[in-house]
């Protein structure tokens, strides 16, 4: 879901986080800070055209349309198949889609095309591949590349190469719904990526009466709401999310809150929306000290009330 997931990095994409907001929050500064894309004066023909589909699928990846996303990185690639942009891009799209094994391929080509020269390519390359696996659950899987993306960015990034320790050891596991509401949480996720999201709201009806005691429904139905502008029902389906996320699930939790506040920030509330923030805050403190001084920067920030017509 990718929630509140658009982690910055230099060339203004997400780093493949579909995942909820706690991997957005850390991934802003892994392969970002201090590594930087080769700047190139000369591209002969078949490149430029890549690049030029490279970023227009990188345009409709932020915009949440993974599937056109997807058709322009093998765009890109077709292109120019030298070029490591399209298979990230390709991987990117595939990751949105939850095509994990395909999205790991893609962000292993990304890794082999990676100019020598361009040590900031190959390290979000490498993230590429670890956060996939992470997203599927296979967290075995990703500690390893972790840990090789932190000894490739160490020289050029020390926070970022600390980052990616933490990552190293965190633990994953499969999620338990039922096949039902799973089957219909990837239908609505899908439709919120093509921006069907009455779609995805009528959808998360069908999540939660599979699962009423879990959050995950509610967390879809806000989001589609709030996509809609539909501002206090976001915030009340928020809230239905928190109050029903699972004790331990602490990513579930901070998410649905972060997500309150962010419903009434869009709303123009910031006064309502800052305490909410300051609460995410205090919540994520004591693992996440990054994500937590995001939430008090976005407790001090103002907004723009709606003008209703």
């Amino acid at each position: 879901m990718d929630l509140l997931r658009k982690s910055a990095r230099s060339r203004a994409k997400s780093c493949a986080l579909t995942g909820p907001f706690w991997v957005a929050v850390l991934l802003a500064s892994p392969a970002a800070a201090q590594l930087h894309p080769v700047a190139q004066t000369h591209r002969p023909s078949s490149a430029a055209r890549a690049a030029r589909r490279a970023s227009e699928s990188v345009d409709y990846g932020l915009n949440g349309d993974a599937r056109n996303a997807l058709t322009l990185a093998d765009e890109a690639i077709e292109a120019d198949r030298d070029v490591e942009w399209g298979y990230y891009d390709r991987g990117d799209a595939l990751l949105a889609q939850r095509h994990y094994d395909d999205a790991l391929a893609a962000f292993k080509a990304a890794e082999q095309h990676a100019s020598g020269a361009d040590p900031w390519g190959k390290s979000i390359a490498i993230w590429g591949q670890a956060n996939a696996l992470a997203e599927a659950a296979r967290c075995a899987e990703a500690s390893p590349i972790y840990a090789r993306y932190a000894a490739f960015v160490s020289a050029y990034d020390p926070a970022a190469a600390d980052m990616a320790r933490v990552f190293e050891k965190k633990q994953c596991a499969p999620p338990t719904a039922t096949s039902a509401a799973l089957s219909a949480l990837e239908t609505g996720i899908d439709l919120e990526g093509s921006k069907n999201y009455q779609g995805a709201l009528e959808f998360s009806a069908r999540v939660i009466q599979a699962e009423p005691t879990r959050g995950r429904g509610y967390y879809l139905r806000a989001d589609a709401l709030l996509a809609l502008k539909r501002y206090d029902e976001a915030v009340q389906a928020y809230r239905d999310a928190e109050q029903r996320s699972d004790a331990g699930d602490r990513q579930s939790k901070a998410v649905a809150i972060w997500g309150q506040a962010n419903a009434l920030k869009e709303a123009g509330r910031c006064d309502e929306a800052s305490p909410i923030y300051k609460r995410y805050a205090a919540f994520v403190q004591s693992y996440d000290g990054e994500a937590a001084q995001m939430g008090l920067t976005y407790s001090q920030k103002t907004c723009v009330p709606i003008v209703r017509r």
